[in-house]
């Protein structure tokens, strides 16, 4: 992710009470952060389509 990573994240904050399907999605999103912050042309893609997205509404 862009200032810190997976590891820190985790010692900072306590993830608890979550359902297997939480538990799931946290993991897709927290790839998903990695990915966006790790690679400049899929950055720049997603920031392209959801500055094409808010323009539409």
């Amino acid at each position: 992710m862009k200032d810190i990573g997976r590891e820190k994240l985790y010692e900072l904050i306590e993830f608890t009470g979550l359902s297997q399907d939480h538990q799931k999605l946290l993991a897709h999103v927290m790839k998903n952060a990695e990915r966006y912050y790790s690679d400049e042309e899929y950055r720049n893609a997603v920031d392209t389509v959801i500055l094409q997205r808010a323009l539409e509404l």
